[in-house]
């Protein structure tokens, strides 16, 4: 569905994506407009700079901002990709099927999500992880929300030893640490690396942030990019294989844990592969 550009991270990575816009009016008191011939990115007029939209959107005249594009290079593809424009919770790639949508609300484009709800990945159910794995989502919390750390991936339990997830992402808004910044925690453990390691970004609370998880290379590298521009890249080595989980990988909640993210996902896609070009 979309892929994204990695630059200035430890091991050079560069993904690249082609994408499609179809021409509109643009919104009345817009600030932004179109770059001719890039709509990647698109002019703010306010500062005169010219601002990257996100990994795998395009500038929308219309809406004045960056929407979800179209990946054009199909040998890579999603394994799950869900932009949730039903009314129910489904997924693009119709093999694999979505259990647990029935605890999301979903309206105008968006799921959202409380501390109890999820959607569940059964294909990852006591099977192995893909060497080359890449997880994209735009999220946007609920501010008001008391809750300090809320799940936003996770497979809850893994083997060896139980009770330890071996991919966890989640925000923490506790606000301790890295200057009081609100903080997206990505953790992975590996068989080689079985105690895991953790990377670490800062995420805009109230406004749109679309999260890429790349694992490849023996490196697992973050990235998001904000709603009004600008982004942070951070990696840590892994090397080796993800751990089997004993549970289902899901957005959103625990089984009976309502420690679930707060707030609106835009889109997710779930990508067995390295989307690179």
């Amino acid at each position: 569905m979309q892929a994204s550009v990695w630059t200035g991270c430890a091991v050079g990575m560069v993904l690249a994506v082609t994408l499609t816009l179809t021409s509109a009016q643009p919104k009345a008191g817009c600030y932004f407009e179109q770059v001719a011939g890039n709509n990647t990115v698109y002019l703010d007029t306010y500062s005169g700079s010219i601002m990257p939209c996100a990994s795998g959107t395009v500038f929308n005249v219309k809406t004045c901002t960056c929407v979800h594009g179209e990946n054009k290079f199909k040998w890579c593809r999603p394994r799950f990709a869900m932009d949730f424009n039903s009314k129910t919770v489904k997924n693009k790639v119709i093999r694999y099927n979505i259990g647990g949508g029935e605890t999301l609300d979903l309206y105008k484009g968006f799921a959202h999500f409380t501390e109890d709800s999820s959607a569940i990945f059964w294909t990852f159910k006591d099977r192995p992880f893909d060497p080359n794995l890449q997880v994209q989502m735009r999220f946007k919390d609920d501010p008001t929300s008391k809750a300090k750390k809320q799940v936003l991936l996770t497979n809850c339990d893994a083997k060896d030893p139980p009770g330890k997830p071996s991919l966890l992402v989640f925000l923490d808004k506790t606000q301790l640490n890295h200057a009081k910044k609100n903080l997206v925690r990505v953790r992975a453990r590996t068989y080689n690396m079985s105690q895991g390691v953790e990377v670490v970004v800062p995420f805009k609370s109230g406004e749109f942030n679309t999260l890429v998880v790349l694992k490849a290379m023996d490196t697992l590298s973050v990235r998001i990019d904000y709603e009004h521009g600008g982004r942070t890249i951070n990696s840590n080595g892994l090397v080796g294989d993800l751990v089997k989980s004993n549970s289902a990988l899901r957005l959103g909640s625990c089984p009976m844990q309502n420690n679930g993210f707060v707030g609106v996902l835009d889109w997710f896609d779930y990508y067995p592969c390295w989307p690179k070009v």
